[in-house]
């Protein structure tokens, strides 16, 4: 195989590999949408959480709760402290 054809079969490669890949730019174009949504949601979701008061009052209690008791599960589990809180009737 000389270098004229070496030249001419790359040159194809890349005319099909050109096609292929304009094929593929509409279904790329959809996934990068929807990943550009779920982000959006998933980052809306995120901060609503967190700048949700309830969210903040558990999280401290469970922060103290996991702090100040020495005799805690090994778990550490928040799910403790929200009990922990009812029982007690922390808020």
């Amino acid at each position: 195989m000389n270098s004229l054809e070496q030249a001419e079969d790359l040159k194809a490669f890349e005319r099909r590999l050109t096609e292929y890949i304009h094929c593929l730019q509409p279904a790329t174009g959809r996934w990068r949408m929807l990943l550009i949504v779920v982000s959006v949601c998933t980052a809306t979701g995120a901060w609503n959480w967190l700048i949700d008061p309830e969210t903040q009052k558990s999280f401290h209690v469970c922060l103290e709760f996991n702090i100040g008791n020495p005799k805690r599960s090994p778990t550490g589990h928040c799910a403790e402290a929200s009990l922990y809180q009812m029982q007690y009737r922390i808020s």
